[in-house]
């Protein structure tokens, strides 16, 4: 059998896609010669193509013993390392491959990719652009490295990156979308819009693009933000940013009823965990058109979901104890009535027989923080502020005026 003709029909197989073919090849060919790199590479990439991450490891394990310096397979044993998340290895093996010379574009962006996701920025944009140099038209590298730059706050390196994107793929909506994203944080806001709306032309049920340009246009038009994340949700019906960001838009323009009914989306599709931010602004709604109880339960489920409350309530009434008697001023009053009334919160049992006689003492230790507030700030001149706290006091109770 000669060796060169078998081995030549193996990487055939395997080119083909044939991986049991190539095997039944490489096995007879280490018959014969028991002892070739390139036999035990192409087993390891056939293994690999089938997720046989074990198999694969052996067969390029196999290969560098018999030749160490062989950078095509240090490249591939890097890949596998990756996969089972060994990160430390994979850098390792990416590593030698360079070193041995190894000149492969997708060998530079996986690493590339690592060091972004452990925090070498810099590491990685040299990664991703010596890519672009070894591959001009490798439109994932330019994709990483534009938001490698964004978290730098390069914003215009950015851009840059961004529209050579665009040029060597005006049909990239990717690009677009992160291209409007990076032009919106310079408050280059009408190019942003722009660009979106580009994006748009291109592919019109891209719901991401509707929910940033809604995000883009809130301060500017709220009622054509409001427009953009209800077709971002029709587009995308669980959508939980798009649900967000129209709930927070609806506050803006004073629909609380409706933004509470988004809010209670996104907590529906997110479930109860992690949503602290949510249940917060849903409780804002909820006590600014007078829903209090509601909003009481809203602001227990935001306690449960923080997990740090509980050191914050034992180091502020550590602090609240250490204070003297003789300098209890409206601030010390503040903290004491926020205090209580978070704690209460804690005890609130919905459907207990007690429940509307704590619903009451929750409410009095609100109105107590917001009377309090309000007196620190008349005390320190902030006179239309306190004015607000003093209103949403009345609407707790009105008798209080």
């Amino acid at each position: 059998m000669k060796i060169e003709k078998h081995l030549r029909l193996a990487k055939s197989y395997l080119s083909e896609g044939k991986l049991s073919q190539a095997r039944a090849t490489c096995k007879q060919i280490l018959e014969i010669q028991p002892n070739s790199a390139d036999v035990y590479r192409i087993l390891g990439e056939s293994y690999a193509a089938e997720d046989n991450f074990d198999e694969a490891m052996f067969a390029y394990t196999k290969a560098l013993e018999i030749k160490p310096e062989y950078a095509e397979v240090h490249a591939f044993l890097g890949q596998l390392y990756s996969h089972k998340r060994w990160i430390a290895e994979a850098v390792n093996q990416y590593q030698k491959a360079i070193d041995l010379g190894l000149k492969w574009p997708e060998l530079y962006y996986n690493l590339g990719n690592i060091k972004h996701q452990y925090g070498d920025l810099e590491g990685a944009i040299n990664c991703y652009e010596t890519a672009i140099i070894l591959k001009p038209n490798y439109l994932k590298a330019y994709l990483s490295l534009g938001i490698v730059l964004e978290l730098q706050r390069n914003y215009q390196a950015a851009v840059d990156v961004y529209g050579e994107l665009i040029r060597l793929k005006p049909d990239f909506v990717e690009a677009y979308n992160n291209l409007g994203g990076v032009l919106a944080d310079m408050n280059r806001t009408e190019e942003a819009i722009e660009v979106y709306k580009k994006g748009l032309d291109i592919k019109s049920d891209a719901a991401d693009l509707y929910n940033n340009l809604g995000f883009t246009l809130l301060k500017k038009n709220p009622l054509e933000a409001i427009a953009a994340y209800h077709r971002a949700i029709e587009l995308k019906p669980n959508f939980i940013k798009a649900h967000y960001n129209l709930g927070k838009a609806l506050q803006i323009i004073g629909e609380h009823e409706w933004g509470v009914k988004y809010f209670q989306e996104v907590i529906r599709l997110k479930g109860e965990k992690d949503n602290v931010l949510v249940y917060s602004d849903c409780a804002f709604s909820l006590m600014t058109i007078g829903k209090l109880n509601e909003a009481f339960v809203c602001l227990q489920k935001m306690i449960y979901n923080n997990h740090f409350f509980d050191k914050y309530c034992l180091l502020l009434e550590a602090r609240l104890k250490s204070v003297d008697s003789r300098n209890l001023d409206e601030l010390y009053l503040t903290k004491v009535a926020g205090f209580n009334f978070f704690k209460e919160l804690l005890k609130l049992e919905n459907y207990s027989e007690n429940s509307q006689q704590q619903y009451q003492k929750i409410s009095q230790y609100l109105l107590k923080y917001y009377v309090h507030f309000g007196n620190v700030l008349m005390e320190t001149g902030y006179y239309e502020t306190a004015e607000y706290f003093y209103q949403r006091a009345l609407q707790i109770q009105p008798s209080s005026a």
